[in-house]
């Protein structure tokens, strides 16, 4: 209705002269709109004003009664019915639109968490079917997020921040209660926010102040630890064990439900972001010169030393001039660096990085390993790098291996020369490996092998699982071990994937200023 015909139509209505049909696209047109109820209100207020004005009035004459005539106090009447009956209308018409809209209104914003990645973090997040699906990195109750590598920041409305490490996969059940299936994550409660819960498949925790981390893997017993104030513990398996604990307690559950005491451990969780993918670097250069280095909570557990046979004359490496400062350099004879860490499992997102020099002479390579770890003894429970001897010559080139499925470069390594070397893939699966091999900055072209159908996954925790070697194969009988003739410099172990341009940025900053 434009404004002309809504003026035309009030007034035809106050003076009784609007058909039905235009009564009711009158009425229509007041419901949708507030400018014109509040303008038909102003009108209605007019036209009674100047309708009394403009009545005529009765002549008086002295010593006469003020008698005011029937016909005009029935007029008025009538009026002031009329300004009655369309003003109750109106408010009527108010009402309606208010309960409408109350009927109608849009729920309150339900609580949500926002987070934020590290560099090289590959996630998906899936939420439940709503009308307020949350877009960005942003979870509602019901959002499910899943990290493959990297680390993620959680932020909690209630204050409540967390920092969780890959692989990981949580749940938001409510603004202050988190699932985690699985994880390494940190947690700090402020003043306030008290009661705030994490669950994972066998643990319920309950924080009474204000700082603690946890650990769940689908293949070991879930832990808590706590590192400031007090949480409340519960296991959820048979026995059902509750407890409080306190600042530099820890529990495990075991598979009856009980929670077993064992060491806090604080410095195995992340409680900021890091500014790259968490990584383990040994640079050779320091006064220990095995020891390591890095954003990766590993660095506080793992121990790195020469290998030392029992009754033995071994020599330990030497270190040596490096590309950056010195180098390790191992003979070929049975040098070699063993950890007491079991390396990443499950087929993980790994990067490997270093520098690598073979010696001038010509040497057998053959299965020479530069690091490694896992069960060989399974058909795809292993990770590992070695040297695969050319047949034409005596330059080898590098394979990474997972037992029964490998891949190897095509360039073949000269010797007496530095080369840069970066070994990267994502998660592996049942396909052939997406490894991705550079040598000095050059993406190479790959060639792979397969013996088993399984999907590599190194195995870690089985009774021939060797840890973290550097510079020898993985047999577990020592004296079989086929050790490195060869120097290396800067090792990096980066826990994920590295796309083609983060590559090239390590490399361009491995590379020797000049």
């Amino acid at each position: 209705m434009t404004p002309e015909a809504f003026e035309a139509a009030v007034s035809q209505l106050l003076d009784n002269d609007l058909s039905a049909e235009g009564f009711a696209e009158l009425e229509h047109y007041l419901q949708h709109s507030p400018e014109a109820r509040q303008k038909y209100l102003e009108f209605v207020d007019m036209h009674n004003v100047l309708d009394l004005e403009h009545q005529p009035k009765a002549v008086t004459q002295l010593g006469t009664s003020k008698v005011i005539p029937i016909d005009r106090i029935i007029r008025r009447q009538k009026r002031r019915t009329v300004r009655i009956a369309l003003t109750a209308a109106a408010a009527c018409i108010l009402l309606s639109l208010v309960a409408l809209r109350l009927f109608f209104a849009t729920p309150p914003h339900t609580p949500s968490l926002a987070f934020k990645t590290s560099p090289g973090t590959q996630f998906t997040i899936s939420h439940e079917q709503s009308a307020n699906t949350p877009t960005g990195q942003i979870m509602a109750p019901g959002s499910r997020l899943q990290l493959s590598q990297g680390s993620v920041e959680l932020n909690f409305s209630s204050g409540t921040k967390a920092v969780v490490m890959a692989p990981a996969d949580m749940t938001l059940h409510d603004g202050d209660q988190l699932y985690l299936r699985q994880g390494t994550a940190w947690f700090h409660v402020p003043k306030g926010a008290e009661g705030f819960r994490v669950e994972t498949g066998d643990l319920q925790m309950v924080d009474l102040g204000t700082e603690f981390g946890v650990i769940s893997h689908p293949a070991q017993h879930d832990e808590v630890h706590i590192l400031k104030g007090k949480v409340e513990v519960s296991a959820k398996r048979i026995r059902k064990q509750t407890t409080i604990l306190t600042a530099g307690q820890a529990r495990r559950i075991d598979p009856i439900g009980r929670l077993t005491k064992i060491p806090s451990n604080p410095e195995a969780f992340l409680n900021t972001l890091p500014t790259s993918l968490p990584y383990l670097h040994w640079s050779f250069d320091q006064n220990k010169p095995y020891s390591v280095q890095g954003s990766h909570p590993l660095v506080h557990t793992l121990e790195t030393q020469p290998f030392t046979p029992a009754k033995s004359s071994l020599s330990d490496p030497s270190i040596v001039p490096g590309v950056h400062g010195k180098a390790l350099d191992l003979n070929g004879a049975g040098q070699h660096l063993v950890t007491n860490w079991p390396g990443f499992s499950d087929g993980r997102p790994v990067t490997a990085s270093f520098w690598i020099r073979l010696p001038d002479s010509s040497y057998n390579d053959n299965e020479s390993g530069i690091l490694g770890w896992g069960d060989r003894s399974l058909s795809t429970g292993k990770w590992k790098i070695t040297l695969k001897q050319h047949p034409d010559h005596d330059r080898p080139n590098l394979r990474i291996s997972w037992g029964n499925l490998w891949a190897d470069s095509s360039t073949t390594l000269s010797r007496g020369t530095w080369h840069h070397i970066i070994i990267t893939h994502g998660q592996q699966t049942n396909e052939n490996p997406q490894a991705q091999v550079y040598i000095n900055g050059i993406p190479e072209t790959i060639t792979t092998q397969r013996k088993s159908k399984e999907s590599p996954k190194a195995s870690t925790r089985t009774r021939k699982a060797v840890p973290l070697l550097i510079g020898s194969s993985l047999h577990y009988a020592t004296g079989r071990r086929k050790t490195l003739h060869a120097s290396l410099d800067e090792l990096y172990l980066f826990d994920g994937h590295m796309s083609p341009a983060q590559a090239q940025q390590l490399f361009q900053e491995q590379s020797p200023r000049r």
